[in-house]
């Protein structure tokens, strides 16, 4: 039975306290983007997540957080500065039929055109429906990353984002990537996912309109068979 929003918006335990605490402590850089309250509104009876859930709290009171000079953008309801949201980014680029299997929820993604889903059973029907995975521009593959929402948050806001993305990362990248648009990513060449092109600090980089590397990604995994 679908809740209400006034069910979903009304909790004792609300989720942003801890999430607020976690994004103050976090070792690197977090921006948080307001949200537009008119529109959160659609998009947390959308999600039927309620506020006291972390996913909740994320689309009740942010239009997305950039961790890590906007390496990482995790999205919530959306924004002027990050139009894209959890409920729009596969829809509305047609990713349903690209690259992101139907039902995944998109959660986040990264300036390499990395993806991170909720399962909701149609990524990997033998793994739990809210466990997060990572469509991964080094291998092309959706990968589990044996955790829910929740512990993917914590995990980035507490200094995880380092270790996560520790071998793809070069001198230097934290200038680049801060002045992307929000709707930009880096595209290499040769790409990530192959030999000549795992060490970035050696590739060619350029900012590229996110929608288009991630395509990209995606025409690339179904050639090599690697396709939902």
């Amino acid at each position: 039975m679908t809740r209400s929003l006034r069910e979903l918006s009304q909790v004792d335990d609300p989720a942003w306290p801890e999430l607020q605490r976690l994004i103050s402590g976090c070792p690197q850089p977090v921006r948080v983007l307001k949200a537009d309250t008119g529109h959160r509104e659609h998009v947390l009876v959308s999600v039927q997540s309620s506020i006291g859930s972390a996913l909740g709290g994320v689309v009740w009171h942010t239009g997305g957080v950039l961790v890590d000079h906007g390496w990482l953008r995790i999205l919530g309801s959306g924004c002027h500065q990050l139009p894209r949201t959890v409920l729009s980014w596969a829809a509305q680029l047609g990713w349903t039929t690209r690259g992101v299997p139907p039902g995944a929820l998109v959660v986040a993604d990264d300036v390499l055109g990395g993806l991170f889903a909720l399962n909701w059973g149609q990524i990997d029907p033998d793994t739990g429906i809210n466990e997060v995975f990572y469509f991964a521009p080094d291998s092309l593959r959706w990968e589990p990353l044996l955790a829910g929402y929740s512990a993917f948050l914590c995990y980035m806001l507490s200094g995880g984002i380092s270790e996560f993305y520790r071998d793809v990362r070069w001198d230097g990248w934290d200038v680049e990537v801060s002045r992307l648009a929000l709707d930009q990513g880096v595209s290499t060449s040769p790409p990530p996912w192959t030999k000549h092109g795992k060490d970035l600090s050696k590739v060619s980089r350029r900012p590229v309109p996110l929608r288009e590397l991630v395509e990209t990604h995606f025409d690339f995994a179904r050639q090599l068979g690697n396709g939902s």
